[in-house]
């Protein structure tokens, strides 16, 4: 097996390309996914309850795709689901 050898130095902001910011975007985001998975292992949940659905949230979910909607650009909708959170 072929041993990887690997230099560390400190790289300048005009040093830094495009591929350089994308493998350290990607090895940045995959330690991230491992560190929570290995936290919800620990915690010995049951990985489909993080997705679950209480009434509670309701009105925060209803506000974030709001939210959301109105960030893409299309106009701020008001149902009436989402009337009766806030009134």
């Amino acid at each position: 097996m072929k041993k990887l050898k690997v230099k560390w130095k400190r790289a300048q902001i005009h040093e830094l390309n495009d591929r350089l910011l994308l493998y350290n975007l990607y090895l940045t985001q995959g330690l991230t996914l491992i560190v929570g998975a290995i936290w919800i292992i620990f915690q010995k949940r049951n990985v489909l309850e993080l997705f679950a659905w209480y009434e509670q949230s309701a009105c925060f979910m209803v506000g974030v795709g709001t939210g959301c909607g109105y960030a893409a650009g299309g106009p701020a909708p008001v149902s009436g689901y989402a009337r009766g959170c806030y009134g």
